[in-house]
């Protein structure tokens, strides 16, 4: 099978005291940086009721998706997003997608 990209799940609680808006501002935030980066095709974003999050991430390879991460977390432009999240935590998995 060829395979047709790769999928970034990660998942991740915000500080009680965020809003909702700005959660979803700091996400919208990551979303713009990730656009200016080879290789991304897009995310998703959702909430489950105990305020559990979960990004999926769509990339054209794990290598993009690699360089793109370590640039995130240096990057002052998701600092909006990264101040918000707790980071015990975050979990990050990386699949290999298939066409």
């Amino acid at each position: 099978m060829k395979t047709a990209g790769s999928m970034e799940v990660v998942s991740f609680q915000m500080a009680d005291s965020t809003t909702q808006e700005e959660a979803l501002g700091g996400i919208r935030a990551l979303d713009e940086f990730y656009k200016e980066k080879l290789g991304y095709r897009g995310m998703q974003a959702a909430r489950n009721e105990g305020g559990t999050w979960i990004l999926v991430l769509n990339w054209d390879c794990v290598e993009s998706e690699k360089k793109a991460s370590a640039a995130m977390m240096a990057s002052e432009k998701t600092l909006g997003f990264k101040k918000n999240v707790i980071p015990q935590t975050v979990t990050k998995k990386i699949y290999t997608c298939y066409a």
